[in-house]
């Protein structure tokens, strides 16, 4: 069985960085504070759908019958895994074009 599966989610934001100086209109300043809010709210909705599926695999995984050997039961965890994958692909498509990319959300600047 597999007692000891593990399932880790390693996330990196990359998110654009601008230096501001004191000729920077306000308005300008006001629209990309509101940009940078919502592209994070946005990425993090990326993120909590990457975390939820890693712990419903994980919970797959536990819930597999014994198999009749590791060469079987790993197989099986490996289709597992490709069929969650593509599911979580699936899942973040639709995210995306729920949301125009975070267009929806309020990530646009300017």
């Amino acid at each position: 069985s597999a007692e000891s599966f593990k399932v880790f989610v390693d996330i990196t934001f990359r998110y654009p960085k601008w230096v501001r100086t004191d000729e920077v209109p306000s308005p300008l300043a006001v629209k990309w504070d509101s940009y940078m809010k919502n592209l994070v709210e946005h990425e993090n909705g990326h993120r909590d759908m990457a975390v939820t599926a890693a712990a419903e695999l994980s919970r797959a995984v536990a819930a597999m019958p014994p198999a009749p050997t590791c060469v079987e039961l790993d197989r099986k965890v490996r289709v597992l895994c490709h069929e969650r994958m593509k599911k979580l692909n699936d899942d973040a498509n639709d995210y995306d074009a729920d949301t125009q990319h975070g267009f929806a959300q309020g990530a646009i600047f300017p």
